[in-house]
């Protein structure tokens, strides 16, 4: 829970969409409508990695095996003449660090950093369309475990959610000629603050990096009472075609149906199906599967790839997983539960991921996220992350 304030009560349009009935050039108020949101988080990080892992990586790689991280986020926002959007993400971040494996054993330092999320800039040259430029994390779809038919970035954070992933910056412009449909022409034009993997190591360097292409997307949504269905078409810099969509139904009140996929310029196809089933107590149980053909792709296969989780690539090196997962909120009024399973059925490897956040009262919470992995150093989860865990407090201001 993170509190807001506002100097004027209006409904907020959520960045990169707009909403209205009719077709009508955008009325000018005299109205300035700003609200804020602030959230400081102090926590503890473990990081424990594979040995043999560790011991191969570059220290510019390896993480610190312990953090003591105080981190702030300001999310403000801004409506003037109800014609324009603006918001500002500004970030800092101050962590101690100590390094308890591979070549910066023994190592300690302090890191600060001040920097900017994420920002928009949006006009709505009339109540239907809109221009934008932004930094954000762009996110669509139904799916939990991975979501292939984002062009821009497949990782949606899920598995540790305090960590919060990094913006990349857009060009859009979106036309909602009614309730139903939506069109949105997208340009990543910069990688903004995304962690690119690298390709290969030596040493103590990295001698190759991914490198960023311009991505091109247009996208369709259709929304009725009881389906949505989206259609993404993208193209790269090295025209790199690539078809992508997801679908979702409730089939009953209880019952969620959905899926999603992509299909590359070779034939490459990724596809997800899932469903979710919602509980007498209220909890949610979800289920996925996962085929992976994008794995021998060169620019995100390898272990090297699941350095950065943050980055804008899942960590995916086979082809077939599973997830279940189970959510429970309102435990006792204050307490939300949220616990993952994955497993890789090529290697009959599992990672255990689990978040809880505690709500103290309306300006304080107590969390834990964590994610552990069960295989061996020869199979996909145990050859890099042993378990990632952090605790801590949430204040919001």
């Amino acid at each position: 829970m993170i509190a807001a304030g506002a100097w004027s009560v209006r409904a907020q349009v959520p960045a990169g969409s707009i909403t209205a009935p009719a077709v009508a050039p955008a009325t000018w108020t005299d109205e300035m409508h700003f609200d804020y949101r602030a959230a400081w988080r102090v926590y503890p990080q473990f990081v424990e990695l594979d040995q043999g892992t560790a011991d191969m990586l570059p220290g510019s790689l390896l993480p610190a095996s312990r953090s003591e991280i105080s981190n702030l986020r300001l999310d403000l926002r801004a409506s003037p003449y109800e014609v324009i959007d603006l918001e500002l993400k500004p970030r800092y971040e101050l962590a101690y660090q100590e390094w308890r494996q591979g070549i910066r054993k023994g190592d300690e330092n302090w890191m600060e950093s001040a920097y900017l999320n994420g920002w928009l800039v949006q006009v709505r040259l009339w109540d239907q369309l809109a221009l934008a430029y932004s930094r954000e994390d762009l996110q669509w779809g139904p799916s939990y475990l991975v979501s292939p038919s984002n062009p821009f970035r497949n990782s949606n954070g899920r598995n540790l959610p305090q960590i919060e992933l990094a913006g990349m910056d857009f060009l859009k412009a979106i036309w909602t000629p009614s309730s139903h449909w939506s069109f949105s022409a997208l340009a990543n034009v910069d990688d903004g603050r995304a962690n690119l993997p690298p390709l290969s190591i030596a040493g103590d360097d990295v001698v190759d990096q991914v490198e960023f292409h311009k991505t091109y997307a247009l996208k369709a949504d259709y929304t009725f009472e009881t389906c949505t269905f989206s259609l993404i078409g993208s193209t790269d810099e090295n025209h790199d075609e690539r078809l992508g969509g997801y679908a979702s139904m409730n089939v009953s009140e209880s019952i969620l149906a959905y899926v999603e996929g992509g299909v590359g310029q070779g034939g490459d196809i990724d596809y997800l199906l899932g469903s979710s089933y919602t509980l007498c107590n209220g909890g949610t149980l979800t289920a996925e599967f996962y085929h992976n053909s994008m794995n021998s792709d060169e620019d995100t296969a390898g272990f090297a790839r699941l350095i950065t989780p943050t980055g804008p690539y899942a960590g995916f090196i086979n082809s077939n997983y599973s997830l279940l997962q189970y959510r429970q909120g309102e435990i006792l009024n204050h307490v939300e539960l949220v616990a993952r399973w994955i497993h890789c059925l090529d290697d009959d490897s599992d990672r255990i991921a689990g978040e809880v956040e505690c709500v103290l009262n309306d300006h304080a919470s107590l969390f834990l996220d964590g994610m552990v992995d069960l295989g061996t150093n020869s199979q996909e989860y145990g050859i890099l992350t042993q378990y990632i865990v952090l605790a801590g407090v949430k204040i919001s201001l």
